[in-house]
């Protein structure tokens, strides 16, 4: 398989170590650090994954090889991602995990596009809205339902807005611990709706999904 199939094939599987180590093999003649962090990666996942880790602890190689090259490997995901949080607690753009970008901040507009590229370019499994745009439509994205977490803050949501999420807003995947601040506009005319989606988010299992641990971004 080319490059770019193994991609394809990481990207239409996250869960699956097995293409990226496939990837790994393939480019591991013309880039030996990136099949290097793969594998590391992959290797660290397994065993953090064995002893129920909570938080990521990568060692100095992975760290020296994310410093070297990171901005280098995550060069095709870089233009439609943004970094994220609040004051005095701004995340990167971007983050590696078992060997790709598989955590990403991005716009509501970059996400509600219809031909929005992230999920063809890299595994996100975790993704946090940030900054201004559509948010209903990036909430209720199709593609959406692949990802492991969703977080944002401080939305400005009308009523269509909350009716939206409420049905549609893939609330399984939501950081019950950083998706607090919805900003709702008018929160006195559809508590039907608020109880759905507030109580939709608190019946979620934090750091679990599909019997994966979810790495802490």
């Amino acid at each position: 398989m080319s490059l770019d199939e193994l991609i394809r094939a990481v990207c239409a599987d996250p869960a699956d170590d097995a293409p990226r180590l496939a990837y790994a093999d393939t480019v591991a003649a013309i880039d030996p650090a990136r099949a290097e962090l793969i594998r590391i990666q992959i290797e660290r996942f397994r065993r953090e994954e064995a002893v129920g880790a909570l938080v990521r602890n990568p060692g100095e190689r992975e760290r020296i090889l994310l410093t070297c090259h990171g901005a280098t490997w995550a060069r095709e995901v870089a233009p439609y991602t943004r970094p994220w949080g609040g004051t005095g607690n701004v995340f990167p753009a971007w983050d590696f995990n078992r060997g790709f970008v598989a955590a990403v901040g991005a716009s509501a507009t970059v996400v509600a596009d219809k031909d929005c590229p992230l999920p063809r370019l890299t595994p996100i499994e975790h993704l946090s809205l940030t900054g201004p745009g559509p948010y209903t439509a990036a909430l209720t994205a199709p593609w959406l339902a692949q990802i492991r977490s969703l977080t944002a803050t401080h939305l400005e949501l009308g009523d269509d807005d909350a009716i939206a999420l409420a049905q549609r807003g893939h609330l399984d995947r939501w950081s019950p611990g950083r998706a607090t601040s919805l900003g709702l506009a008018r929160p006195t005319t559809l508590r039907s709706s608020l109880t759905a989606v507030t109580g939709a988010i608190a019946r979620c299992i934090p750091g679990t999904r599909g019997g994966r641990r979810v790495s802490a971004y």
